[in-house]
This record gives C-alpha cells, sequence and structure tokens, in this order.
C-alpha cells in the first residue's frame, strides 16, 4: 500500500541497500535486487537505491540500466578515504564510463553525512572527471527531477 500511495502522489523513495553497519541487521535484505520487483509493478514509482547498493554496485547499475524510475546516490562509503573509495567503486567495480555514457540521468550526489564530510564526497565523486554535462546531473539536476522540484 506505500508503494502504491508513493506512486498516486508521484512521491519519491529512497531504499536503503547495501552494507549496514546496524548490530544484528543482516546483508541480504539489504541487496539491491529486491528492489526489481517495486520497479515493476510500479514504473511510475521512483526509487532510489541508497549507497549505490553498495557492494552490489554492478547489480544497481544493471537494475537502474533496465529500470528508469531507479535511481542510486553515490554515498557509499565504506572503507578508505573518500577519493580512494569512489575511485574504486565508480572505476573498478563499475566503468565511469557507464555512469557518463548510461547512467548519467540515474545517479544523484550523496555523501553519507554525517559519517563523511560533504566536501571530501564533492571532491571525491568531481575526481572521476564526468564531463560538465553528466556532472551538473549527479550534482543537481537529477535530485530536483528525482524530487520533483
Amino acid at each position: 500500500p506505500i508503494y502504491e500511495r508513493a506512486s498516486e502522489l508521484g512521491i519519491p523513495i529512497t531504499m536503503h541497500s547495501g552494507l549496514s553497519w546496524e548490530p544484528g541487521s543482516q546483508l541480504g535484505p539489504c541487496h539491491p535486487m529486491i528492489l526489481e520487483k517495486i520497479a515493476v509493478e510500479f514504473p511510475n514509482l521512483k526509487i532510489c537505491i541508497a549507497h549505490f547498493g553498495w557492494p552490489w554496485v554492478m547489480e544497481a547499475a544493471a537494475l537502474m540500466m533496465k529500470y528508469p524510475n531507479l535511481y542510486a546516490d553515490t554515498a557509499c562509503l565504506y572503507s578508505d578515504t573518500p577519493m580512494e573509495f569512489v575511485g574504486f567503486t565508480f572505476s573498478s567495480q563499475i566503468p565511469t564510463t557507464w555512469i557518463e555514457r548510461t547512467l548519467r540521468n540515474q545517479v544523484m550526489f550523496g555523501s553519507n553525512y554525517p559519517r563523511i564530510e560533504t566536501v571530501k564526497m564533492v571532491d571525491a565523486v568531481s575526481s572521476l572527471g564526468f564531463s560538465e554535462g553528466a556532472a551538473g546531473l549527479i550534482f543537481e539536476e537529477n535530485a530536483r527531477r528525482f524530487m520533483n522540484l
């Protein structure tokens, strides 16, 4: 009922996905693939896959390629420095070109604040070398569209 009502009202939702440090939490229910059923049943419902589904970044990207109502944020830092982790995630786990060329309209900046200082994540995501057009989408326009602003 929540998804149906949110879809009717045009209210986007963000779903936690990926690793959780919460004591007692299990990883299985946090896998981004569980969102596929919702994306199919509610194609007008905008859903953000929080933390880009890390460590299942490839699966999150595949879902986004198939379902245009799925978005993801870049707030996926769990170890290393923001620069190192973002560089690894968006160049080794999935190619940066996937975001630049295919997912540019579905990726939104996220910092994971207060765990990570926002300015450090801005620098890390900026270091990926996105074109001006893709950077504008990631840092502002996609979130505005996602939130219906």
